[in-house]
C-alpha cells in the first residue's frame, strides 16, 4: 500500500476568522476554540474544529459544480448507511463548505497498516458502503 501519495488539490489555507465566519452563518452562538487540518483526502480540505461545546468536521471542496450531487447523495444514503450527520452546507467564497458531525477515528489506511486488526470484516463493511454510495447514477443526484 502506498503511503507516500500526494494531494490532487492543495490543502485550502484557512484562518480562524474565516472559520468563525463560516460557523456564524450556521449558528452565531458558536465560539471557535481552535482547529487543525486533517491531511487526508486528495480533493477536499478537511479540518477538525473545536468549539465551546463540541468538535466538528469542516469540509471545503473547491469544485462547486459537484455541490448538488454531494448533498443529494448524502440525503439518499443517510437513510441507508451510518454516516456523520451533516449540520450545515453552503457556498462560501466560491467554495462548497460542509459542517459535519466529527467522529473520532483513524484512517482506513492506518487501520490496515496495523497487522493485529481484523481487516476482512472492515474491508467488507467499507466495500458494502462504497457500493451503496456508487450505486447512484448521475440522474439520482439531480433535484
Amino acid at each position: 500500500m502506498d503511503t507516500k501519495w500526494e494531494r490532487a488539490i492543495t490543502l485550502y489555507e484557512i484562518t480562524k476568522d474565516e472559520i468563525e465566519n463560516i460557523f456564524s452563518l450556521w449558528d452565531k452562538s458558536i465560539i471557535i476554540n481552535g482547529f487543525e487540518a486533517i491531511n487526508l483526502g486528495c480533493k477536499n480540505s478537511n479540518f477538525k474544529v473545536n468549539t465551546q461545546d463540541d468538535t466538528f468536521l469542516l469540509r471545503i471542496t473547491p469544485n462547486v459544480s459537484e455541490y448538488n450531487n454531494e448533498i443529494n447523495i448524502y440525503r439518499k444514503i443517510a437513510a441507508k448507511l451510518n454516516v456523520p450527520k451533516l449540520y450545515y452546507h453552503c457556498i462560501y467564497d466560491g467554495k462548497h463548505v460542509l459542517i459535519y458531525q466529527y467522529i473520532k477515528s483513524i484512517s482506513l489506511q492506518m487501520f490496515l497498516e496495523n497487522k493485529d486488526n481484523n481487516h476482512t470484516n472492515v474491508v467488507t463493511q467499507v466495500a458494502k458502503a462504497a457500493a451503496t454510495i456508487h450505486n447512484f447514477g448521475i440522474e439520482d443526484t439531480r433535484d
